[in-house]
């Protein structure tokens, strides 16, 4: 068996290429605790689906989009099949909805099966089911992570279904045969297919050390520091540096500024039971992920495109339902938490964040960590308060208006939208905030234009003075400080979301906190950067010196 390097050897496409087309499907489908989403995240070289000992963590199918031997295709994490009037979960009806649409959807089935337990009874049960699906299938015989067990693959062969193959999610072997099948079994490429180039992940040791490390159900995603956790989306201060290229001149604006294409993701967050899941299946018009009164439906981070008309022209979007998130004294399940660090990457990766609020609740302290959140991530923001339908008096809107300005001063820029994701109600509206906010976010605005702006600003309020340690010899022979006076010579635009300006002045020591505020306030309130965060970097602009 080859050693599979999902690190080396598989690659992820781009998404703004994967959303223009229908790609082929696999699923990996099973019985629970087989491994499924162990073997899924060896295929992806990274922890896309949560992975634990405990039995039906899986719920929702969780699906990525992968490359291999050139071809492209879209593999699927399915929830564990369970025989009827067996099921351990309060869900069962959905759940096994979800697997059987990915099993009709699929042009290869994989059926993953566990050497260390051998044949069951659901294992036929399983295999009845998709040789019935008259689509090729093979089964992972996984867990076999070293050579005594190789010989346990032969009792499978009482499931009718063939090849068998042996597989290690947890190191890795004979995964690269599998996949080697599996091209081999997708359908014929397109023109478009093989002319279409795929972006490399990049071979450095950097987001790679989770893909060399075991990924079975006895994976063990560190608990003891649950509450050492940091922020890592924290932008820092404003006034910070963008990079470390030479400050002597002005950049190019055409070679520095860096635009982010394809469809915008918008990751929808929230407290449990806030309604993200039933938002996602009313904008979709389906039923893609679970719902259910049940708190923590939701557990892995769910990609589900979204494709709207504006105006003639199709908008594409790439919508990620997150588990709820609750404080970090409150979780006590090993699940819940990998469910809230997953929320925590999909903000990382999101343009725009929808935060979902009760609107009967109204805002609560965690609805104000998790605002919080969003701001320090530095993304867009549009604020749904949801269930109107449960509202009985008229003025509550105007008052929800109003604690938001108190309580979440941050977010002040963001749009608010009242809806009823249970009855579809102002969906509409919703997504014409979201179109707006996506148009602020890819906005480009000239370099005349932003220096005459901040001319204007500078001008209707001068930045104070402040002594930055610079002395000159007085007539008496004295030393004392001269003040520093603010000065922009420069400034221009250097990528879109999120919106970043780079400003070349005499001293950064000389712009306070609440200066640089009150410029982003200009910036926002000239353009109309309704829901888009800005950011200031000052640069120190190196002037030359006359040597006396």
């Amino acid at each position: 068996m080859r050693k599979f390097r999902a690190r080396r050897q598989v690659r992820t496409v781009r998404e703004e290429w994967m959303h223009d087309r229908e790609l082929p499907r696999v699923a990996l489908v099973g019985r629970p605790n087989v491994g499924k989403s162990a073997l899924f995240n060896r295929i992806l070289g990274s922890r896309e689906s949560i992975v634990h000992e405990e039995s039906g963590v899986t719920r929702d199918r969780v699906e990525r989009w992968a490359e291999w031997q050139g071809r492209n295709f879209r593999i699927v994490d399915t929830a564990g099949m369970n025989a009827p009037g067996q099921e351990d979960s309060t869900l069962p009806a959905q759940i096994q909805e979800q697997v059987r649409w990915a099993i009709e959807t699929s042009d290869v089935l994989v059926q993953v099966v566990d050497v260390t337990v051998g044949v069951t009874p659901l294992d036929e049960m399983v295999a009845a089911f998709l040789r019935r699906a008259g689509k090729p299938v093979v089964v992972a015989v996984n867990k076999v992570d070293h050579h005594g067990r190789a010989d346990g693959e032969l009792d499978f062969l009482r499931l009718g279904l063939d090849p068998l193959m042996s597989t290690s999610a947890l190191h890795g072997g004979g995964v690269a045969e599998l996949l080697d099948w599996i091209v081999k079994h997708l359908p014929a490429p397109t023109e478009q297919d093989s002319s279409e180039a795929a972006t490399v992940v990049e071979d450095s040791d950097e987001g790679w050390d989770q893909a060399d490390e075991p990924l079975d159900e006895s994976e063990e995603e560190s608990v003891e520091d649950w509450g050492d956790e940091s922020d890592e989306g924290d932008e820092g201060d404003a006034s910070e540096e963008w990079d470390e290229e030479s400050e002597d001149s002005a950049p190019e604006p055409r070679r520095r500024f860096q635009r982010r294409e394809g469809p915008i993701k918008l990751v929808v967050v929230g407290r449990p039971n806030a309604g993200k899941s039933s938002l996602i299946n009313a904008l979709v018009q389906d039923s893609r992920v679970l719902v259910s009164e049940e708190p923590c439906t939701t557990r892995d981070a769910i990609d589900v495109p979204l494709q709207v008309e504006r105006d003639g022209q199709i908008q594409r979007y790439l919508m990620i339902d997150t588990a709820g998130l609750r404080r970090t004294a409150k979780i006590s399940q090993p699940v819940e938490y990998y469910g809230s660090r997953r929320t925590q990457e999909s903000l990382k990766r999101a343009d725009i964040a929808l935060l979902v609020l009760d609107a009967d609740d109204g805002i609560t302290r965690q609805d104000q960590r998790i605002a919080r959140m969003i701001a320090d991530y530095g993304i867009g923001c549009v604020i749904v308060f949801n269930k109107s339908d449960l509202l009985t008096d008229p003025g509550r809107k105007r008052r929800l208006d109003g604690f938001l300005k108190r309580q979440l001063p941050f977010l002040s820029f963001a749009p608010n939208v009242l809806i009823s994701a249970k009855f579809s109600r102002n969906l509409d509206v919703l997504l014409d905030a979201v179109a707006r906010v996506g148009d602020q976010i890819d906005r480009q605005i000239s370099t005349p234009e932003l220096n005459r702006l901040f001319e204007r600003a500078m001008q209707r309020y001068q930045a104070p003075m402040v002594y930055t340690g610079r002395q000159s010899k007085s007539s008496t022979g004295r030393y004392r400080q001269m003040p520093k006076v603010a000065k922009i010579y420069y400034s221009t635009q250097v990528s879109t979301r999120p919106l970043r300006f780079r400003l070349f002045v005499n001293d950064r020591r000389a712009f306070s906190d609440n200066y640089i505020s009150y410029l982003t306030r200009c910036l926002r309130d000239d353009l109309g950067l309704e829901g888009a965060p800005v950011f200031l970097h000052l640069s120190n602009r190196k002037r030359e010196r006359e040597e006396s």
